[in-house]
């Protein structure tokens, strides 16, 4: 097939000014109007064509100064991704360096260099808009299918999510926070079940009132798959126990999922200290809520976990270095992005389909619980 007219410019300044040398990392590319002259095209092509380049991670645009040459040029050249006529899948993030979307990125590129392809990566910096962009963009720079790590979308948008009426016929597999109105196929972890299982841990240690952490915002209200399926495990493992759920017992964080939430917990702690009788334990949203519950409630007085025992998710390294330690669980997200992209190979060949769903368990990692006081720590921290 043959090449749009943006991607052999594309080919063209990847040739002239990047992979001969001519220019090294962090230095700037003529501007497009030079380009636009000496390829004999028009300045939205140059453009086209540098969005491109930018997808593929070769060059960065710098507002108000131009487009530079990325810092890490020689290993992209030397991969895959870069090849003229390489074939390629796309991956979006929300952003490149988070731990868990760099762990797809790690699975999906086990299983495209086995089938001689190649990962195009992109972030959409949490912004629901920019995730359409993306996958345009993507489609554009001739990826053949996208795994998506999605944005959380309001209500509101998921009324209308793009994802259901346009892409149609473009294979796109959604991975962990996808929701069941969304057509696609799906890589999910198991949170219903997990919700329940950690519930389920936290009552056989002997709590009788465990109290779940959600969102909540003053204008729109997230609608975060994982979580939800979460909060019905743990409601369908209280009422199998014969614990009732108070209303006080769903602790609301007020800022959004991208705010510092100090404030917030703070709050949420100060109630828990006004109550007679309080959850004796907390399932947080995931382990740096929980690192950050585990610092307010030290900062309070609280003994952790004597008093309120904090459990998180996912076993992230925020959780790692607090102590007490705290008990999370272990998300396999390599392994999610090898099924992407096993999907997303099978559905170019048109052998899968469409509405399939992967359901992935998760273990839970009991980290050493050892209870602490404020003064013990404290104490420790002076002697550091």
């Amino acid at each position: 097939m043959r090449k749009t007219l943006r991607h052999r410019i594309a080919d063209s300044i990847l040739s002239d000014y990047i992979s001969n040398g001519k220019l090294n990392a962090g230095e700037v590319l003529p501007t497009v109007r030079d380009l636009q002259r000496e390829y004999g095209v028009s300045c939205s092509t140059v453009l086209s064509a540098i969005s491109i380049l930018e997808t593929q991670g070769l060059v960065e645009s710098r507002h108000g100064s131009g487009c530079y040459i990325a810092e890490n040029k020689n290993e992209i050249m030397q991969g895959n991704t870069a090849k003229s006529g390489t074939r390629s899948l796309g991956l979006i993030c929300n952003s490149r360096i988070d731990l868990f979307q760099s762990q797809l990125h790690r699975g999906m590129d086990t299983v495209c260099r086995e089938q001689g392809y190649g990962v195009m990566v992109a972030a959409t910096n949490y912004v629901y808009e920019e995730e359409q962009l993306q996958v345009q963009r993507l489609i554009d720079a001739g990826c053949e299918g996208i795994a998506l790590y999605p944005v959380v979308r309001t209500k509101a948008q998921v009324k209308s999510d793009y994802l259901n009426s346009r892409f149609t016929d473009f294979p796109i597999v959604v991975v962990d926070l996808a929701l069941p109105g969304q057509k696609r196929p799906q890589v999910l972890f198991d949170n219903y079940r997990l919700g329940r299982d950690m519930t389920r841990y936290l009552l056989n240690k002997g709590h009788k009132r465990i109290a779940f952490m959600d969102y909540r915002t003053q204008d729109s209200e997230f609608v975060h798959r994982s979580t939800m399926d979460r909060y019905k495990g743990y409601l369908d493992a209280m009422k199998a126990a014969g614990r009732p759920v108070e209303e006080s017992d769903r602790w609301m964080l007020d800022k959004s999922m991208q705010q510092d939430a100090t404030d917030s917990v703070a709050r949420l702690l100060h109630s828990w200290l006004e109550q007679k009788d309080h959850p004796t334990a907390l399932i947080a949203l995931e382990d740096s809520r929980a690192a950050l519950t585990i610092t307010v409630a030290r900062e309070l007085g609280i003994n952790v976990p004597d008093d309120l025992e904090v459990v998180g998710f996912d076993d992230h390294p925020a959780g790692r270095v607090i102590r007490p330690h705290f008990t999370t669980t272990c998300p396999d997200f390599t392994r999610a992005g090898e099924i992407a992209a096993d999907v997303l190979m099978q559905l170019i060949r048109g052998e899968q389909d469409t509405q399939i769903v992967y359901m992935l368990s998760v273990p839970i990692k009991q980290r050493e619980t050892l209870s602490v006081s404020r003064e013990a720590l404290e104490w420790r921290e002076d002697a550091v």
